[in-house]
């Protein structure tokens, strides 16, 4: 996988029993549990808020490099081909989201050295990036949006650096900058009650161009070519399904970005997980080229990977 947004066939759907993909339909008063929207076009504004700070980062004591917090980011280092984080780790972690604990969300990006195989290496950084967020998510005080990719050695030195095994925390001011951070020409997003306290922010939220196309996952009946602000958030959803029929829709080549806190009554599993990265490999359509914006600190790296 070259590339992880927080970042995760053609069976016939009924092929896949008391799944993710089977049964919903009944349950959902759109078809296939999507809707077609649009939403406003246009520069979104740069927030001018408080000022992200940096920490003083831990004493380390194990052979990876201490970790460093400058330019309002920190940087965690990992041991060699190590994933799990040491003690003075998780104290810099949990310090720097206390001390940012404003930020609207947080960037992760993951990396390793290039010794080794390039496949290896990508895996090896999306577990270091997992390890990271697991870390935010457990000791947040509040509801965190985070947004994830893991690059393997592609960001690395030719020589096998200590300086290239490391996660990157980067604080966003709110979910705007999380969209903002990649173009791509679908737009899925839950239209469920528990994203309410997020929506206004959706509804008001400015697309890049006209030609991207919007759809809600929904149970709810669909207001079929109206406004985001037209379309309120209540009901159920069940996300994957959505995704899994959105694919259907989607040309060779195309992207798509997922807004959601994968909060669903049905949990992904790995197999199902397997079977939509086959789905996109048939359509033409890279796994580097989804992405998923994580509302909440709704566990979805253990829905993907468990």
């Amino acid at each position: 996988m070259r590339s992880f947004s927080l970042i995760l066939l053609s069976f016939a759907i009924t092929m896949i029993p008391k799944s993710s993909f089977s049964g919903p339909e009944n349950r959902c008063m759109a078809r296939h549990c999507l809707c077609k929207v649009y939403g406003d076009v246009g520069r979104n504004p740069v927030p001018s808020t408080q000022t992200f700070k940096d920490i003083i980062t831990s004493e380390n004591s194990h052979d990876d490099l201490k970790n460093i917090s400058a330019h309002k980011k920190l940087t965690v280092f990992f041991q060699y081909d190590k994933h799990k984080l040491n003690g003075n780790d998780r104290m810099d972690i949990v310090k720097y989201v206390r001390t940012n604990n404003f930020a609207g969300g947080f960037y992760l990006d993951g990396h390793a050295s290039s010794d080794g195989q390039a496949g290896y290496n990508q895996t090896l950084s999306q577990k270091r990036v997992q390890s990271v967020m697991r870390q935010i998510v457990r000791y947040s005080n509040r509801p965190m949006r985070m947004r994830a990719e893991s690059f393997g050695e592609r960001h690395s030195s030719s020589e096998d650096s200590p300086g290239d095994r490391r996660v990157k925390i980067t604080p966003l001011h709110n979910f705007t900058q999380l969209l903002d951070l990649k173009k791509t020409n679908f737009y899925l997003i839950d239209q469920s009650g528990s994203m309410q306290k997020f929506w206004g922010e959706i509804q008001n939220y400015k697309f890049w161009s006209r030609s991207a196309k919007v759809y809600l996952s929904t149970v709810n009946r669909c207001n079929a070519g109206t406004h985001l602000r037209q379309n309120e958030s209540f009901g159920g959803t069940h996300i994957w399904y959505s995704f899994w029929n959105l694919i259907d829709l989607m040309p060779a080549g195309s992207s798509v970005t997922i807004v959601s806190d994968f909060q669903t009554p049905i949990a992904l599993n790995a197999a199902e997980w397997s079977r939509i990265r086959a789905k996109l490999a048939s359509k033409g359509i890279k796994l580097t080229d989804v992405h998923f914006v994580q509302i909440e600190g709704a566990a979805v790296f253990h829905q993907i990977t468990q």
